[in-house]
């Protein structure tokens, strides 16, 4: 009898902790499960930092490219089926893009239908950045959100199975009891969990509902894909990477730190909301992820830090409702900026930088 894959997709608005939380539940079913994990990532562009800090940990990776899963559905199976050949895994992790909904009626559904003697999936699970939603629900009623944006996230909500809330260490209890409610009245199926991927809280049983449960629902809410993909494309998305060098070593975490705060404070004056900037570094010993979601928050720093070094290679992704060429101009002054206080030269080696298209499923299958 061909073994039956478990699939788990992990979804959520851009900077809701997705695959820091899909690293912790990968290293749970590995170590407490002793299952065989791989994941997929997947983005509008390419050099992504989520995929460099996934293969850090030791993880096989696939991704899709050039668009959301919803779009690239072929791309995510041959993904799927080259990491089967080269891996036998137990458990697939998929990480959709943050600006990605649907994923019932692409992905899942047409899974179940095409490929039911491959995959048994997991209940869909969407993560939530408490703070974020705390922010959009002071300013909008998301229920009727008047917002592509807010369009968007609460779409995300609405189609769970499972409402992940991530960075609970981040709010008070009272903040949580307010969280679950705003919740409730997008999605009263949902059943709701309280996690924290940097503390770990809620781990275990976000990883047991993965292993044990499957994914029921036939609840699809309808999308107005022109509101969606008016709120991709109000998104300007960057990627580029560089290679880092000094004539003395220089202090990692600042120079990264440097690098995100000068970054958001320029966007924050050109009037642009921050989906995520995320930077990974990496030198001969060691690597890093760094992020940052908003103000307020502190940057937040994952996988083996340099403390010192004198070269590396850096990579950044920057997700921002911005022009796509004003997000391209304040990343490149930031680094000039900051490359000048730590006295470091860069020297890009790729940047690309733009709006995603118009979102069309390869798939839409309704129940």
């Amino acid at each position: 009898m061909e073994k039956i894959v478990k699939l788990g997709i992990v979804g959520g608005f851009l900077g809701a902790g997705k695959t820091s939380t899909i690293i912790e539940i990968g290293k749970k079913l590995v170590t407490d499960y002793g299952k065989r994990v791989a994941i997929i990532t997947n983005d509008q562009g390419e050099e992504l930092v989520d995929t460099k800090i996934v293969k850090d940990y030791g993880f096989e990776v696939g991704e899709v490219l050039g668009g959301c899963f919803c779009c690239k559905f072929p791309d995510f199976m041959a993904s799927s089926e080259d990491i089967l050949k080269k891996t036998n895994p137990d458990i697939i992790l998929a990480e959709p893009v943050g600006s990605c909904t649907d994923i019932p009626a692409t992905l899942h559904m047409p899974i179940r239908k095409f490929y039911k003697n491959t995959f048994k999936i997991a209940p869909h699970i969407v993560l939530v950045d408490a703070r974020r939603i705390l922010n959009m629900s002071s300013e909008m009623d998301l229920v009727s959100p008047d917002t592509s944006t807010g369009y968007l996230f609460s779409h995300q909500i609405q189609e769970a199975e499972v409402l992940a809330v991530n960075k609970i260490d981040l709010v008070s209890p009272d903040q949580i009891d307010q969280i679950k409610e705003v919740l409730k009245k997008l999605n009263s199926r949902a059943e709701i969990m309280l996690i924290s991927a940097a503390n770990g809280t809620g781990m275990d049983a976000l990883a047991g509902k993965i292993l044990n449960d499957e994914y029921k629902s036939y609840y699809y809410p309808h999308v107005d894909y022109k509101v969606y993909g008016s709120a991709e494309a109000e998104m300007g998305w960057l990627n580029g990477v560089w290679k880092v060098d000094s004539k003395q070593d220089f202090k990692v975490k600042e120079f990264i730190r440097d690098i995100l705060i000068t970054a958001a404070t320029d966007i924050k004056q050109k009037n642009g909301d921050i989906g995520h900037v995320k930077i990974y570094f990496s030198n001969k010993k060691n690597f890093t992820k760094a992020s940052f979601v908003s103000f307020g928050q502190d940057v937040c720093f994952t996988g083996l830090i340099p403390d010192k070094t004198g070269s590396g290679e850096m990579a950044i992704n920057a997700r921002v409702a911005i022009g796509h060429k004003e997000l391209k101009q304040s990343i490149l002054d930031s680094l000039e900026i900051v490359s000048s206080k730590y006295d470091t030269e860069l020297n890009t080696l790729k940047i690309e930088s733009f709006s995603p298209p118009q979102p069309e499923p390869h798939h839409r299958i309704l129940g």
